[in-house]
């Protein structure tokens, strides 16, 4: 079965690699799907059973849970990996815009086309559009993920603009990645933020933005630290 094409930066879409849409079969269907695209590794099925049918009892959401799997081992086939207890999608099975984003602004080849290239896959809010009734943790996580994309796709442009190579830091990067990235690209040319609550990495960073800011709140303390820098000079 050919792999995936997720989009979940705007109305979601899913497609299969020759472009033909995937249809889960519901609403829950397609967020459980979408949720396990994102979010990576393995789910334990109790933990994905409250996430979309938490106001069910345990045996409910199960069988809810199940008839949903039915659904999309229809479309996802090979990319859905199933076991007892868990349930995963294959990582080499699928794209996703966001981890296309993502990588690009982590920034560290110099690639400002490439930059360009991924923020033009921000089409809009985070699954926007996508309702969901009666999944209030899942409402909540896909709120909480709407704000910080929300952040770095306003600070990516902002440092895009300026000529500046972002690097909005990832658990694998390290200060010695970084210091490493400095001996090929100016140093001037580089800055690094954070944007998020929990810092996973030991690296020294310009800027950390966190989620308790509003959007305003980051613009503003990004351009104030390119304007002090001489990056970008106030209008």
């Amino acid at each position: 079965m050919p792999g995936l094409r997720i989009a979940v930066l705007g109305r979601p879409r899913i497609e299969r690699d020759d472009r033909s849409p995937v249809e889960p079969g519901s609403a829950k269907a397609t967020a459980l799907l979408l949720y396990l695209a994102v979010t990576g590794g393995r789910h334990s099925r109790s933990a994905l059973a409250g996430l979309l049918w938490g106001d069910l009892p345990e045996e409910g959401a199960r069988a809810n849970l199940r008839l949903a799997l039915t659904k999309l081992r229809r479309v996802a086939g090979e990319q859905l990996v199933v076991s007892r207890g868990h349930l995963a999608l294959d990582p080499d099975g699928y794209w996703l815009d966001r981890h296309e984003l993502e990588s690009a602004l982590e920034g560290g080849d110099g690639d400002l086309e490439r930059v360009r290239a991924a923020l033009r896959l921000y089409r809009g809010d985070f699954l926007d559009d996508l309702v969901v009734r009666n999944a209030p943790e899942f409402e909540a996580w896909v709120e909480g993920e709407r704000e910080h994309l929300r952040r770095l796709a306003e600070v990516a442009n902002i440092m895009l603009d300026a000529g500046v190579i972002l690097i909005i830091t990832a658990v694998e990067l390290t200060q010695q990645d970084l210091e490493l990235i400095k001996t090929t690209v100016d140093p001037g040319r580089i800055e690094t933020v954070w944007v998020g609550d929990t810092m996973t990495t030991d690296l020294s960073c310009d800027l950390v933005l966190t989620g308790r800011e509003t959007i305003d709140a980051c613009v503003e303390r990004m351009t104030r630290l390119l304007q002090e820098k001489g990056i970008i000079f106030r209008t």
